[in-house]
């Protein structure tokens, strides 16, 4: 306000003021003597003696303040009157920090209303755009602050999560309770996302092998065959093509960190029962079919080749592994060794491509395996047998003999040896631990008869010249009782307990376990335990594992590897519920199968245990009942991370076209 407008305002106050103490009558005889006998040099209408200003017409006690004039004009002793709107702040006209002393609602700190031209909290601007100062506009072309009242908010500001509050202005692009935007609200405020930190983790999510449970439903590591990394289907034909009878690693040939893996089924071609193997480079995406390999080998009509398969390891030196693939009724049996290099190169092969061919007993083939060195010339030897089929008919041949063959076929009478045993049935062949300690490898033979089943151990250094042994000859390890039926399926375990010998996994197909029927029992067996006789599995086991599942039929992993990462050799164990005639896969069992392994840390103690009370790092359950998934299983690291990884054949599954699953080791 000007000061001559406020003298204009304050001229006829002052008047009537002045004339206070008088007689203001119209009586123009009216007696002024009072104020003139008292004084009143400015004429202001107060006495000099009560005016605190006497020289000054404006100042006398009662007069309106005139701001910053530095006078006391009421002379009430306040000072000038430096806060004309009363808002608590002195005026900036006189040094103070309120910007507009005429408006009580502006002073500094005053909440700043947004967009009115004013500015309420002295800042010194009013941003028409900015309303909250922190750099970005609330309006205008380029309006990006979602909230421009609240200084704390604003594009790319930090997030405080679960306050109800979107600091950062992303709209919904997420959820202020999802702290990991993964598009599922953390549990505590709604949502099924357990771990709100990992966008990995939420409630639905698929789960992986990587010790964390990724699906939120409360348990780690439960898996189905959908949550493989790869997935590959055979092609089935009329309903026979069994993909997953058998299964191998072997190596990378492209070079891109990742191996190869074979798979092969008996009827994997048409309703012919050509059978054929499938060579695929692990790296590949997944849902392939047997159209799609890198490699296929068919067999002859009516053969049942690739009823098994095995990685045999380099028999010709050149640095990749053969694979011998088992064909019953080629010729009537046959183990054909296919070069590593050829399965490399890719394309179409048949019979005719094989490096060696393995004979024996009619039906030869269904069963192959690696011996592993038997006789210690430095190549891997091979082993072929009839399997369950019939009674036990097992053939060793050299590994040097099959390189050298040329296309040919090897006969019994040039094999290392041969083990027999008459009425029964026998099962599958497992070679590669040096039970004895003197440097060769061993091979464990099974076999089962009227009256009990039991697993032979024929020492490498004893097969030579052709020998032939009878199976009751040998030393074993046998069932209790008849349903034992010990011996259909074995493996080993590097030596986990330190004392320089490897463990023997003995299958008792037919025990009941902790289940009311067929639930399987495996009997962890230190080969140190062995005296070369004929001994009960039970009564030298040092560990016994039941299963649980009725018709499950608890079978160990052929071959094992530290699992978990801790440094122990841990135990693949499988409940795939098979069948006690396999050759055809038809009827049902209803069993789930479901695969898990056993640290182990938690067996160096030895003991006899549930497999339910046992901890399961892992837990694969199949798709379906009478999948079979697991029948045919390797562990070995697959994608070049260093951890196992876990390849599983299903031969029944998918309608009976059969399917291998590829479960990466991310732990």
């Amino acid at each position: 306000m000007t000061r001559p407008a406020l003298l204009a305002l304050l001229t006829p106050l002052t008047l009537i003021l002045a004339c206070g103490d008088k007689d203001s009558s119209d009586d123009p005889s009216g007696d002024d003597s009072a104020v003139t006998a008292c004084g009143d040099a400015d004429d202001d209408g107060v006495c000099d003696e009560a005016d605190c200003a006497p020289d000054d017409p404006y100042s006398f006690p009662g007069a309106p303040d005139i701001p910053y004039d530095g006078k006391d004009n009421d002379c009430a002793g306040d000072g000038d009157l430096v806060d004309f709107d009363g808002d608590g702040y002195t005026a900036s006209q006189v040094g103070g920090d309120d910007c507009n002393d005429g408006n009580p609602t502006v002073y500094p700190g005053a909440p700043e209303t947004c967009y009115d031209g004013v500015d309420q909290d002295c800042s010194g601007t009013e941003d028409t755009n900015d309303c909250d100062g922190d750099g970005y506009d609330g309006r205008g072309d380029a309006r990006s602050d979602c909230d421009d009242e609240n200084a704390d908010i604003y594009p790319g500001a930090s997030e405080i999560w679960y306050d109800g509050l979107d600091q950062d202005c992303s709209g919904f692009l997420d959820s202020d309770y999802d702290q990991d935007r993964d598009g599922d609200d953390a549990t505590a405020y709604g949502g099924t996302d357990c771990d709100d930190e990992d966008p990995a983790v939420a409630g639905g999510l698929p789960e992986r092998w990587d010790g964390v449970d990724s699906d939120c439903d409360s348990a780690p590591d439960d898996l189905e065959p959908k949550h493989a990394a790869r997935r590959w289907t055979g092609s089935a034909g009329v309903g026979d093509g069994f993909l997953g009878m058998g299964v191998a690693i072997l190596d990378d040939y492209d070079g891109d960190g990742g191996k190869s893996v074979a798979f092969s089924g008996y009827g994997a071609s048409d309703a012919g029962f050509f059978g054929g193997a499938y060579v695929f480079d692990s790296f590949e995406e997944a849902g392939r079919s047997t159209d799609t390999a890198l490699t296929s080998v068919t067999g002859d009509e009516g053969s049942y080749f690739g009823f098994d398969l095995a990685n045999v390891g380099d028999l010709d030196g050149d640095g990749l592994a053969e694979l011998l693939i088992g064909g019953p009724l080629v010729a009537n049996g046959l183990g054909l060794v296919f070069r590593g290099a050829d399965l490399a190169a890719g394309g179409a092969l048949d019979t005719d491509d094989a490096l060696a061919g393995l004979s024996g007993n009619d039906y030869t083939g269904i069963d192959v395996a690696a011996a592993g060195d038997v006789n210690g010339d430095g190549v891997p030897d091979l082993a072929v047998g009839t399997g369950w089929l019939t009674s036990t008919h097992v053939v060793i041949y050299s590994g040097a003999d099959a390189a050298a063959a040329e296309g040919g076929t090897l006969r019994t009478i040039e094999a290392l040896g041969q083990i027999d045993a008459s009425g029964g049935a026998g099962g599958l062949t497992v070679g590669g631990p040096d039970v004895d300690g003197d440097g060769l490898d061993d091979v464990l033979v099974a076999g089962i008869t009227a009256t009990f089943g039991a697993t032979a151990i024929v020492y490498g250094a004893e097969l030579v010249g052709g020998v032939a042994f009878t199976f009751s000859d040998l030393p074993y390890l046998r069932g209790d009782t008849n349903d034992s039926l010990i011996g259909v399926t074995s493996g080993w375990m590097d030596d986990s307990d330190g004392d320089g010998y490897p463990e023997l996994l003995i299958r008792a197909y037919g025990e009941a376990g902790a289940a009311g029927t067929a639930g399987g029992v495996v009997y962890v067996v230190d080969a140190h335990s062995l005296d070369g006789t004929q001994q009960y599995a039970s009564a030298i086991a040092q560990t016994i594992i039941d299963g649980d599942r009725d018709d499950g039929h608890l079978a160990p992993g052929e071959t094992n590897g530290d699992l978990d990462g801790d440094g122990s050799v841990d135990l693949l164990l499988l409940s795939s519920g098979d069948r006690d005639q396999t050759w055809e896969f038809l009827g049902v069992t209803g069993i789930d199968s479901h695969v898990t392994f056993a640290r182990g840390a938690d067996l160096k103690g030895g003991g006899r245990f549930a497999l339910a009370d046992i901890a399961q790092p892992l837990a694969i359950e199949s798709e379906n009942s009478d999948d079979l998934l697991g029948y045919s299983n390797a562990v070995g690291d697959v994608n070049g991370d260093g951890k196992p990884d876990l390849l599983l054949g299903s031969p029944p599954g998918s309608y009976l076209a059969g399917y291998m699953t590829l479960f990466l080791n991310e732990l």
